[in-house]
C-alpha cells in the first residue's frame, strides 16, 4: 500500500521503489525487474495451472501435484520486458546472490521475466544461491538441499558458481509448528558428489531469535563476506 502512494507521488514504480528505500535507510539500489503487470501461473505435473502468487502459496486440500514449471502472463501488452537497469547491474556485478526467498513464487519469478536468464547466462559474475531452511507445502515439499538447486540449475540453463545453506535444526517446538503445516527442514547432504565444481558454504544460519524459521541477517552476511575476500 505504502509502495504504490509513493509511485503515484513520485510518478511511476522505480522511483517509488527509490523513495521507499530512502525512507527505510537501504544501503544499496533496489531494482523491479519489470515494470509490467502480469500473473504468476504455476503448471502441475497434472498438467493443471494455478494462477495468481496467492493461489500458488496457498494449496487447497491436504495434497496437490508438485510444480513442474511457473511462467508470466502480461496484463496489458503482448509480452513483458525487463527493466533496463537490472541488465547493467547483471553486466556490471562481480557476484549475484539469488534468494533465499519461495523458490516458485519468490525468486524464478525474477529469473523468468525475459532478458534476466540470457543476462545471467552470459555475465561474468559467480553466481550463488541461499538455500532455504525450511521447505514449503505446494511448492517445495519434501526438497532437499540439492533439489533446491536443481530447479534453480534448470530455470537458468546453466550451473550455478556457489551455494550457502544452513546447518542448524530449528527447536523440536518450532519444527512441530512447522510440520502442522506440512513444511520440513531442509537437509543437506554434503557429501554427494553433486556439489563438485560448486563452492557449498554451510554454516548456522538460523535466526535462534525468532519464533519463526529465518536466516540470521548478521550470520549470512559474515558467510558472504568470506565468499568476497575469498574471491574465488
Amino acid at each position: 500500500m505504502l509502495l504504490t502512494m509513493l509511485s503515484r507521488y513520485t510518478g511511476n514504480f522505480p522511483a517509488g521503489v527509490a523513495a521507499l528505500a530512502e525512507i527505510l535507510d537501504v544501503d544499496g539500489a533496489i531494482l523491479p525487474v519489470t515494470l509490467d503487470r502480469a500473473t504468476l501461473v504455476a503448471e502441475l505435473t497434472d498438467g493443471k495451472r494455478i494462477y495468481g502468487e496467492e493461489a500458488i502459496d496457498l494449496p487447497r486440500g491436504t495434497q496437490r501435484e508438485r510444480i513442474r514449471d511457473v511462467f508470466l502472463v502480461p496484463h496489458h501488452h503482448s509480452s513483458i520486458s525487463v527493466y533496463p537497469p537490472v541488465l547493467d547491474a547483471i553486466e556490471q556485478a562481480d557476484y549475484i546472490f539469488i534468494g533465499p526467498g519461495d523458490l516458485f513464487t519468490s525468486v524464478i519469478p525474477n529469473l523468468i521475466v525475459p532478458g534476466v536468464k540470457e543476462a545471467l547466462q552470459t555475465t561474468s559474475a559467480k553466481i550463488v544461491f541461499i538455500i532455504n531452511i525450511m521447505t514449503k507445502f505446494g511448492e517445495t515439499h519434501h526438497f532437499s538441499g540439492k533439489e533446491f538447486v536443481v530447479k534453480i540449475e534448470e530455470c537458468l540453463e546453466r550451473k550455478v558458481a556457489g551455494i550457502i545453506g544452513n546447518t542448524a535444526r530449528p527447536s523440536q517446538k518450532i519444527l512441530d509448528n512447522y510440520f502442522e503445516q506440512k513444511s520440513d527442514f531442509v537437509f543437506i547432504d554434503s557429501a554427494d558428489s553433486f556439489w563438485r565444481n560448486r563452492d557449498i558454504r554451510l554454516a548456522d544460519l538460523l535466526d535462534t531469535r525468532a519464533a519463526i524459521v529465518r536466516h540470521d541477517p548478521q550470520k549470512l552476511v559474515r558467510v558472504i563476506q568470506t565468499i568476497l575476500e575469498a574471491g574465488e
